[in-house]
């Protein structure tokens, strides 16, 4: 018996066709979960490569590449005006002056520069901007082009430079107000710190004067006609009591032959007319009664004659009355 359970022990069972064991199952996993392993891998590799192969094209070959240069001359003592003629210069630099004083350098030579000399550049398509500080002597200040900038501006500018402008306002229809139109001296001459300088400035359009006519007794339409034929505007009308015709003008806000600027507003009033005079009314006749008929007054003497009424007392003048005819 215990010989056969031995025998049982070392038999292996047997497996039926398309089953797989234990061992061989994880084999399997573990081959499969390489694979797919490998195959993201790759792809991460293939994604770094396309990225890096767009960055050589477009940005990073371009970093490697060498720009041209240019070496700038040196011009620190030079004249500006024969540097800023010479074409061989020009055709490269665009040169931007600043004016200074100074002791050391006479009147034109260039003081200093910017970029430097030797100074290596990257060459454009454009012109390269190099910025000079130019000498204007010891006592020397260049007038500077300050026409058609704003005065105020301007003003702030030459007054860093010590120079003092005064200012002068006159019309004009060209040129912008508060703008200069000219200046004394002009840009370019020469002046000394503290030389006065005169800058003519726009006032705007010239502002033409009328007198304002006298719109005293006049229609309302007669008056609006008469100030817009002078440029002069009408403002607002009043109604107003007054004696004087109806609609008529009785007053106005600008007195008449007051010289004023063109449309200018002018108020005035216009009268309602005079009152109506209330028509009087009949007082009624009283009738007379019986108790209010005077009495028959006898004018006859005892002797019979009739006294005359135009007889006087003694002694004051006597009237000779006409003789009574009888019936």
């Amino acid at each position: 018996m215990k010989g056969s359970k031995a025998r049982c022990d070392t038999v292996k069972p047997v497996s039926r066709k398309g089953d797989m064991d234990k061992e061989e199952y994880i084999r399997k996993k573990r081959g499969s979960r390489r694979v797919s392993t490998l195959t993201g891998v790759l792809l991460i590799i293939l994604f770094f490569v396309g990225v890096f192969i767009f960055l050589w094209n477009y940005i990073i070959s371009g970093m490697f590449d060498k720009p041209e240069t240019l070496d700038v001359p040196n011009w620190v003592g030079s004249s500006f005006e024969e540097v800023s003629t010479n074409t061989a210069y020009t055709s490269t630099f665009n040169f931007i002056p600043s004016w200074k004083l100074s002791d050391e350098y006479e009147f034109g030579l260039i003081i200093s520069q910017s970029p430097t000399e030797d100074r290596k550049v990257v060459k454009k398509e454009g012109k390269i901007d190099i910025y000079l500080d130019v000498s204007s002597g010891s006592e020397i200040i260049i007038m500077p082009n300050v026409v058609n900038k704003e005065y105020r501006q301007a003003e702030i500018e030459l007054k860093g430079m010590e120079i003092y402008p005064v200012v002068t306002f006159v019309p004009s229809d060209n040129v912008t107000e508060g703008y200069i139109i000219s200046t004394v001296p002009e840009a370019g001459d020469a002046l000394k710190p503290g030389d006065p300088v005169l800058f003519t400035v726009s006032a705007g359009p010239e502002i033409q004067c009328v007198d304002v006519p006298d719109l005293t007794g006049r229609t309302e339409a007669n008056a609006r006609t008469l100030l817009e034929s002078m440029n002069l505007t009408p403002g607002d009308v009043k109604m107003v009591e007054s004696d004087e015709p109806k609609g008529t003008v009785v007053w106005q806000s600008t007195s008449a032959g007051t010289e004023v600027a063109e449309h200018t507003k002018i108020d005035f009033d216009l009268s309602l007319g005079p009152e109506p005079t209330p028509e009087p009314t009949p007082e009624p006749t009283p009738e007379p009664t019986p108790e209010d008929s005077p009495e028959p007054t006898d004018n006859t003497d005892p002797g019979g004659h009739t006294e005359d009424p135009t007889a006087t007392e003694p002694g004051g003048d006597v009237t000779i009355a006409p003789p009574s005819v009888e019936g």
